[in-house]
């Protein structure tokens, strides 16, 4: 029903309803998940409630924020910095989520990001994510690994999850070309 409505109308009405919320309410972040989701259906891209989010104390609202992160990226100044805390999250699902979202993100320091979750203990899910994030952004970050531009060439455990990753020629020509400067 909301979709097909107004977007100005509707926009306006979640922002009165947001603004009304009490904090202290147990569904208090839920509720802002909710409005979030009515500013995305109407493609309106609202980064104080995103940031709200991108800060909640459930895990839960916080994987949600980052996905919307990846969906705005084009609209959003340095969407990457909002991903950077959700990253090293305690929570698996949180950074799960980031790493996907930053696989969304074209660019080099979008995998030197997703590569930052290897600081904390992952799993099956985490790994699987992550070695996609390396086959989805490797036209971008081949030259930057070429031209010692990737951040996570200086880190040992990154560079050595990224090559077992992709272990293909070019990325090991890239390798001989870093080890050769």
């Amino acid at each position: 029903v909301l979709a097909a409505a107004n977007t100005k109308a509707v926009t306006r009405a979640a922002e009165s309803w947001v603004a009304k919320l009490n904090p202290k309410d147990s569904r208090f972040e839920h509720h802002l998940f909710e409005a979030l989701t009515v500013y995305e259906t109407h493609e309106v891209v609202e980064p104080a409630l995103l940031g709200r989010l991108l800060a909640a104390k459930e895990p839960n609202a916080r994987a949600y924020a980052a996905g919307v992160v990846a969906r705005w990226a084009d609209r959003l100044d340095q969407p990457l910095d909002l991903l950077v805390p959700l990253i090293g999250d305690e929570y698996p699902r949180v950074r799960l989520a980031a790493i996907v979202a930053a696989a969304n993100i074209p660019g080099a320091r979008s995998l030197d990001l997703a590569l930052r979750s290897l600081d904390r203990p992952a799993d099956k899910f985490l790994d699987h994510a992550l070695r996609q994030t390396v086959y989805a952004l490797k036209p971008h970050w081949l030259p930057a690994l070429t031209n010692g531009q990737l951040e996570a060439a200086k880190h040992p455990a990154r560079l050595e999850f990224l090559v077992k990753a992709d272990s293909t020629p070019d990325t090991l020509k890239g390798l001989r070309s870093l080890l050769q400067s």
